[in-house]
């Protein structure tokens, strides 16, 4: 289903998670720089602070918020605080992640947890706010950043792995019964592959220089991405590498998860 959200952002309020650096960082510049009213969340305040000077050199409509995703009642509390402030969402993006390479049983489930906690129950919480408020306004576009890792399993990764799959699989649920209820709010999921961002700056499992210069930049991505969504796509995979890493799982499923192990050069001794 293809159904086109907006053409003008001038005013209209972006909520971002996560948008203190990577993509959720782009995502910020790129709405601001489409007029809309942006509110940055990010558990980093310094972070935060930094996006909000540069917005100001600017002089863009930035508000921030410093909240902790995967905090459940707490998170969306603080959410709910800013609507007064800032106007009900227009358009959130659930962007907030983090990632934990290694071996299953190395890392321990308490990592297994709380990769779970941000990257599945953080979307699940905006998301919940999101629908509530947009469906008030009679409009409304929730994208979930997920990734490629959602779709094809990989190597040393299996809490990041598990939470991406689950975003998926929740967001395409979603996705069909808000078209069956015909809601005015739509989603978008979004898959990219490998994008140069801090998630990828694993201490001990860096990517090997002859694949780095496969991984775009944050910023084109970011683009790329919002004109998908706002052009009423519900599914994009905005990098060359995203779509050739599915494609390959599609057609040679073997080939493509034993090539994985390459990647990421960590242990995995218990």
């Amino acid at each position: 289903m293809k159904k086109k959200i907006m053409n003008v952002l001038t005013g209209d309020p972006v909520w971002i998670t996560g948008a203190g650096s990577g993509l959720g960082l782009e995502f910020a510049r790129e709405f601001l720089r489409r007029g809309a009213r942006v509110l940055a969340v990010d558990r980093d305040a310094k972070a935060l602070a930094k996006l909000a000077a540069e917005a100001k050199v600017s002089g863009l409509p930035l508000g921030t918020l410093a909240a902790d995703v995967g905090a459940g009642k707490e998170f969306t509390a603080a959410l709910e605080g800013k609507v007064k402030e800032h106007g009900a969402p227009a358009v959130f993006i659930n962007n907030a992640g983090i990632a934990r390479i290694g071996g299953f049983e190395k890392a321990g489930l308490e990592v297994f947890n709380e990769v779970m906690r941000v990257n599945l129950s953080g979307v699940v919480f905006g998301t919940h706010f999101a629908l509530g408020r947009m469906r008030q306004r009679g409009r409304g576009l929730i994208i979930n950043i997920a990734s490629t890792a959602g779709l094809v399993p990989s190597s040393f990764m299996p809490s990041y792995t598990a939470s991406k799959h689950a975003v998926v699989g929740f967001t395409r649920s979603l996705t069909l019964e808000l078209h069956a209820a015909k809601s005015p709010v739509r989603l978008c999921l979004v898959t990219p592959g490998f994008i140069d961002t801090p998630i990828l700056l694993q201490p001990g499992a860096e990517f090997p220089k002859w694949f780095k210069w496969t991984i775009p930049k944050p910023g084109p991505t970011a683009r790329k991405i919002v004109a998908a969504a706002l052009s009423g796509k519900d599914e994009v995979t905005p990098d060359f590498g995203g779509r050739l890493i599915q494609r390959l799982y599609r057609w040679a499923p073997g080939l493509s998860t034993r090539g994985s192990n390459f990647l990421l050069p960590v242990s995995l001794e218990p």
